[in-house]
């Protein structure tokens, strides 16, 4: 293993204390790193710290790469999905309907890379990559979603972190009332599947990291202590 000293990078860190970082996602071969702010959304070398791509200089909430790494979505705060070519910077632009006003909090793709999912407000969508089509669309009326995930490894299993401290996992081939409901005691903003699907792990504004069998909602560990509220992307297992 190596360790990289990013003090070293001059332009990445400049850029980072120009605006506020709101998401970030590192590239499935892990050579680069896509940075999501208020002031816009770039690619990184991560070998030289050199921003090779600049994808828009909009409000971006959220980022994530598709899993054979083509393709980068971003959630923003006009209520669209952006959908770059991660080569080219070539766009796909998603509007979201409904939403009244929100921001598109958060994205993730599927494993094959070919439907994505978003929230905004308490709205779950499902999106073909390829088309820009709304293919269909779980909701939550009350709280509000701040992160998505897909199952890597079940294509029918999405999961939504809330605002009123509940992640809830639905499966796209059932009704739409959600499977599991999985209890904080305060607001969830970030989780994420296990690349075998089996297990979930969530993060809370208190700083409460929790994993959970995906499949029975049991509860498998859980760790107290972090200083900051975690957010979107900055949960992995």
């Amino acid at each position: 293993m190596s360790v990289v000293d990013y003090s070293e990078f001059g332009e990445l860190n400049a850029h980072w204390l120009n605006g506020k970082v709101n998401s970030m996602a590192l590239s499935p071969n892990g050579d680069e790193i896509v940075t999501a702010l208020n002031i816009g959304t770039t690619i990184w070398n991560l070998k030289t710290g050199i921003d090779r791509l600049v994808l828009t200089k909009m409000d971006v909430k959220s980022v994530a790469w598709s899993s054979d790494g083509t393709h980068i979505a971003g959630g923003l705060n006009d209520e669209t999905i952006r959908i770059w070519d991660s080569s080219t910077g070539e766009e796909k632009v998603l509007k979201v309907q409904g939403s009244s006003g929100k921001p598109v909090r958060s994205v993730a793709f599927d494993a094959d890379g070919t439907r994505l999912v978003s929230c905004s407000r308490g709205t779950l969508r499902i999106w073909n990559v390829e088309t820009g089509e709304e293919m269909t669309k779980r909701q939550y009326e009350g709280s509000s979603a701040y992160a998505v995930a897909f199952s890597p490894a079940d294509g029918n299993l999405i999961a939504g972190a809330f605002s009123d401290g509940t992640v809830r996992i639905w499966y796209l081939d059932e009704e739409e009332e959600p499977r599991l409901e999985l209890k904080h005691d305060d607001f969830v903003g970030a989780t994420a599947f296990s690349p075998d699907g089996i297990r979930i792990v969530s993060g809370s504004e208190k700083g409460v990291v929790t994993v959970w069998n995906a499949h029975t909602g049991a509860l498998l560990w859980e760790k107290y202590g972090h200083k900051k509220w975690l957010l979107d992307n900055f949960c992995s297992i």
